[in-house]
């Protein structure tokens, strides 16, 4: 895929997974995806964030693959319900969310 990165994309992608209920993607300032996961009756660890990855790498561009996956319990929301991705910026990196370079292989595009 050529062009810049649709969030809504990846946010999709990841919202097909089973075990998924909600996911949002913000871009970090050096270009990388983060996506914020609210998992459905699942924990969510570093196995399952990699699982999530290599899922994503199936349906969407490498570039979109998010580098690093927090689980969260709820997504940020205004009072209309729309998702404000300023206070997910805002979020501490996890330091045992997996590493690209620890992505399951999948198919690019």
């Amino acid at each position: 895929r050529d062009g810049p990165v649709q969030p809504e994309e990846v946010e999709a992608a990841l919202a097909a997974h089973p075990d998924v209920h909600s996911a949002a993607i913000v871009e970090w300032p050096a270009g990388e995806l983060k996506a914020f996961v609210v998992p459905a009756g699942r924990a969510g660890d570093s196995a399952f964030a990699r699982e999530l990855q290599g899922w994503v790498s199936l349906m969407r561009a490498a570039a979109e693959v998010p580098a690093r996956i927090d689980f969260v319990e709820e997504l940020p929301l205004s009072v209309d319900g729309s998702l404000r991705r300023s206070d997910l910026l805002e979020r501490p990196i996890r330091l045992d969310a997996p590493r690209p370079d620890e992505r399951l292989p999948g198919r690019t595009r």
